[in-house]
């Protein structure tokens, strides 16, 4: 549960960095930068796989499974490309060296540096397709048996060894046969400039791409029917060399032939023959077999034949559900991060719809290629799903419509017989769903689905949660999601390097299951002393833990010195990547002391140095004890009758015939007995709920409703928005969209609209309290577009604000602070629960364990109720946004860690920092386990989780 500080300071807003990537949609997509006829940024490599994901590091090759990390260091880093540019430069010479040859005597000895030249070459293509495509594949006897072994060894065999058994070095003698082996060269040639071009899918619209091929295809068809024609021309022994066969000349008949239909002058039998086969090919069967294949292309689609080969080396999982370009991009860059630290892991995307074209050229990326595999079908067909090897899956991800909001239930029911297939087709492998109505939450149970994610209960808790606590939505996306943006881009400037750093720098570090070292290390430490050795030494914030013998669902958040470590015990860390978080398991015993200042903290003879928790009877009763419980009794016409005390927290549906259902999970963790003062909730709503949905939250009080427009001016003011303590604009918008960019991004247009309003109201210095839900992430440069047309705020130059459209939604200032939350953010959690399957667990303490545990029954947590019994229970901590004390402000935050966790038993996460501008405190940045050395100021929010609350949050 999260708490935050009634009072914040006059803090300021952000300014934005000018990123170059912006949301889901991918800046990959060709489509997309021709449209907004963006420049290819020079920062960005050319053989990344994902726009923002730089190429792997040499570093990566560091560790176990060596053969697939050299796999995937060559698909994916920067000597990868130059190793492909290389061998596409060397087919070109060797296929140049053949067409010198053409050029010279027919009897003459190859000269020595020629001869060297194609030994070099030739050894070389040997080598490197024996290692690339036949050592590192996992299917090497099918490699071997390919027609790429063929091929190779039609081009290298006439030099070795063949070209060492003749005195003229080269099987080109005379009217010898075995010069029809030598255009074989542009086959080669053809396939490694294809594997170049294939990367270039970044760079490149997908109709340019395959426009390429073809011109590179048709171009090389031509180059080997000269050098047959050309061949079979010279093959009499009597015709003697002259320059009238050249390969030139030949190339240019092949032209005329195929375009012109006009027959070369050819003197030799087989010559004629073989140009009358290809005039019969032109005039009679290409024609015919073209029109056959289009015919058969709008019927039929190449996915639809494709199957997966699972091997006994690498894991695979299946993606499958209601799919967009969008989602499958993402998918892939969260599995495929570097941070995750595995290679062994492909992906079967499993669709209905045939790829678009954007999708089809990030497939032919090599690194792709390698990874993931496409199957036009459906998981609920027997064929496709064993076409997807379903059966040998370690994991079937199911998602569920998000950008697309159609009849929830429907879309349930349709995900319900989709995990009904999985179950059936791949009964051994976990099942990762989505579902929106939390009803439908016993079928799941029913069917031993425990990965099932339910978007109601995820974003209206976040919602809630973002009212109370600064950036809580943001906090839990760092720390879920693999962050793809570099902080150390060189395109930030001094006006926004300043904060973005910092942000970035937090946003780098997710969630990570760890074991705690050995029992010689940390046996017999209480857990808040472990968590400060952890984080001396290895730089790791260890906060919850699993006890030892007690089953991995029970997570400890930061017991403190209620639990006693055993050692080995499996844990959750906030690390930058794996390799920093299993530097925790192999850390070894030494002499440990926190730092003097640190130390000084925890002395009780210097009591003023931190105040102690307080113990303070909670005010708040049984829920529905007081405060109307009828429908019509919550039914206001003016907020201002009411006469609150505290200013209210005010809610806009932005949908005009629904009303949201799932509500007690927005206003449960407001009403949580140990957050002090509860405001009262006010609903601006076209629909109210009806009897049956308000009796599921009707035992909270303090809950009204203004049956009125929420697009009227006058609603509003009635509503009491211009004095409303935070304004959430809760979308339930149900109209079907496509898929494609431009509608998707159109979903949230009466949010927008919404938004600017409410905006226009509240005026730009409250912009600070306006929190939106949003159906797509990309859309949240609106909102930031909007916080920076007031020129008071000290936001970068009008120039440099249009790059907000460019920009990554991940360092926009409104999602930095907090203000947006989007139902994007679930496909990320769902994936990273397949690395770390607790990460679930942790989200439900972090969100709805305080408020669905406590019942909102009174509870005197008085300091004389403790007794020997209470004792020894363990501590169950919360997590709190306050200020920090006093006497910590201008301390680094390493002592002020150490000080907390070692004297109070509070763990620190990290900061809410606000930015000042002189005048407001609307936004600021989330900054997740900041550097050791950074001061705390005074405007700072702490992220803490304790057992009790602070003595100063009421400060």
């Amino acid at each position: 549960m999260m708490h935050s500080a009634p009072n914040a300071s006059n803090n300021t807003q952000l300014c934005t960095e000018h990123a170059k990537h912006y949301g889901t949609i991918p800046m990959t997509s060709p489509f997309h930068r021709t449209m907004m006829k963006e420049s290819v940024p020079p920062h960005r490599s050319l053989g990344s796989a994902h726009g923002v994901v730089s190429s792997t590091s040499l570093n990566f090759l560091r560790g176990k499974r060596l053969r697939d990390r050299l796999s995937r260091y060559l698909d994916h880093s920067t000597f990868g490309i130059f190793y492909d540019v290389v061998v596409a430069i060397s087919s070109f010479l060797f296929s140049c060296s053949y067409i010198l040859r053409t050029y010279q005597p027919p009897l003459s000895s190859l000269p020595p540096l020629q001869w060297s030249l194609e030994i070099i070459l030739a050894a070389c293509f040997f080598i490197a397709f024996f290692f690339r495509d036949v050592y590192l594949s996992d299917h090497r006897l099918d490699s071997i048996l390919s027609v790429s072994t063929l091929e190779v060894l039609c081009i290298t065999l006439p030099v070795l060894p063949a070209s060492f058994l003749v005195s003229s070095h080269t099987l080109w003698l005379g009217a010898s046969p075995w010069r029809f082996l030598y255009p074989v060269r542009f086959l080669h040639c053809y396939q490694s400039i294809k594997a170049v071009l294939a990367r270039c899918h970044e760079y490149m619209a997908p109709v340019q791409q395959f426009a390429a091929l073809c011109y590179l295809q048709l171009i090389f068809i031509i180059a080997c029917a000269a050098g047959i024609l050309q061949i079979a021309e010279t093959l009499d022994e009597g015709i003697k060399w002259n320059h009238n066969w050249t390969f030139f000349n030949s190339f240019f008949n092949s032209i005329l032939m195929f375009v012109t239909i006009q027959v070369p002058p050819a003197d030799n039998t087989l010559a004629k023959l073989f140009v009358g086969i290809l005039v019969v090919v032109l005039i009679v069967i290409v024609p015919y077999q073209l029109a056959h294949v289009m015919d058969l292309r709008s019927a039929f689609s190449v996915y639809q034949a494709a199957k997966y080969k699972p091997s006994s080396r690498v894991r695979h999982v299946v993606l499958c559900g209601d799919l967009s370009t969008l989602r499958i991009d993402c998918f892939f860059h969260e599995v495929f991060h570097d941070d995750h630290d595995v290679v062994d892991v492909n992906v079967v995307v499993l669709s209905e719809e045939e790829p678009s074209s954007s999708l089809q050229a990030l497939l032919m990326d090599p690194f792709y290629s390698k990874r993931t595999s496409f199957i036009q079908g459906s998981i609920l067909d027997q064929q496709d799903a064993e076409r997807s090897a379903c059966c040998s899956a370690s994991a079937i991800f199911i998602l569920s419509h998000a950008n697309k909001q159609t009849d929830e239930q429907e879309c349930d029911y349709r995900t319900l017989m989709r995990v009904l297939a999985a179950k059936r087709f791949g009964p051994c492998a976990p099942l990762y769903v989505q579902m929106h109505r939390s009803c439908n939450a016993r079928l799941m149970e029913d069917l031993h689905v425990e990965n099932a994610l339910f978007y109601p209960e995820l974003v209206l808790s976040l919602l809630a949660q973002n009212c109370v606590c600064p950036g809580f939505s943001t906090l839990i996306y760092n720390l879920t999601c693999s962050s793809n943006v570099n902080a150390s881009n060189s395109y930030l400037d001094a006006e926004t390097s300043h904060w973005v750093s910092r942000y970035l720098h937090g946003a780098s570090h997710e969630l990570y299951c760890v074991k705690l070292p050995s029992e010689a290390v940390v046996g017999g430490m209480a857990f808040a002393q472990v968590s400060g050795l952890i984080f001396e030494k290895c730089g790791v914030i260890v906060f919850a833990i699993v006890p030892a013998g007690a089953p991995q669902s029970n997570i400890l958040l930061n017991p403190g010195f209620s639990y006693t470590c055993v050692g080995y015990e499996s844990a959750i860390a906030i690390a930058k990547d794996r390799r920093q978080a299993d530097a925790v398991e192999s850390m070894t015993k030494g002499s440990w002391r926190p730092p003097l200042s640190s130390s000084l903290l925890g002395q009780s003879q210097v009591p003023n140095c931190l105040p102690r928790l307080l113990h303070r009877p909670s005010i708040v009763g049984k829920a529905g004890d007081t405060g109307p419980r009828r429908l019509h009794d919550v039914l206001i016409d003016d907020v201002s009758t009411l006469q609150f005390q505290l200013d209210p927290i005010t809610v806009c549906i932005v949908s005009m015939d629904t009303f949201p259902e799932h509500m007690p999970y927005f206003i449960g963790p407001l009403r949580v007995d140990v957050l002090h003062p509860h405001r009262p909730i006010v609903f601006i709503a076209a629909t109210i709920p009806n009897e049956e949905q308000y009796a599921l939250f009707a035992h909270f009080p303090d809950v009204y409703f203004l049956h009125r427009n929420p697009y009227h001016i006058s609603s509003l003011q009635l509503g009491g928005v211009q004095k409303s303590f935070r304004i959430v604009l809760m979308s339930t918008q149900r109209e079907a969209f496509s898929e494609s960019c431009e509608t998707e991004l159109l979903a949230d247009a009466p949010c927008l609209a919404l938004y600017r309003t409410v905006l226009s109201m509240v005026g730009h210095h409250n912009a600070g309290s306006i929190i939106t839900e949003l159906t797509n992430r990309s859309n949240v440069h609106y909102i930031a577009q909007y916080l920076l047309q007031e020129p008071r705020r000290g936001f970068p130059s009008e120039k440099k604000t249009l790059a907000l459209i460019a920009s990554d939604f991940s360092v926009s200032p409104a999602f930095a602070s907090g203000l947006t939350c989007s139902l994007s953010f679930c496909d990320n959690l769902m994936i990273n629960q397949f690395f770390n399957p607790m990460i679930k667990r942790i989200l439900h303490e972090f969100i709805s364990a305080a408020w669905k545990s406590d019942g909102f029954v009174l509870e005197d947590k008085s300091s004389e109720d403790s007794s020997d019994t209470a004792d020894k229970m363990l501590q169950r901590s919360s997590l709190y946004a306050t200020k920090a004390p006093k006497h910590l402000v201008g301390r680094c935050f390493a002592e002020m860690f150490h000080g907390l966790l070692l004297s109070e038993g509070m763990l620190v996460l990290g900061l809410f920092r606000y930015l000042k501008d002189g005048e407001n405190a609307s936004l600021g940045y989330v900054y997740t386990s900041p550097s050791p050395g950074e001061l705390i100021t005074e405007d700072d929010l702490l992220y803490i989780l304790s057992h009790r609350q602070p003595s100063w949050y009421w400060d």
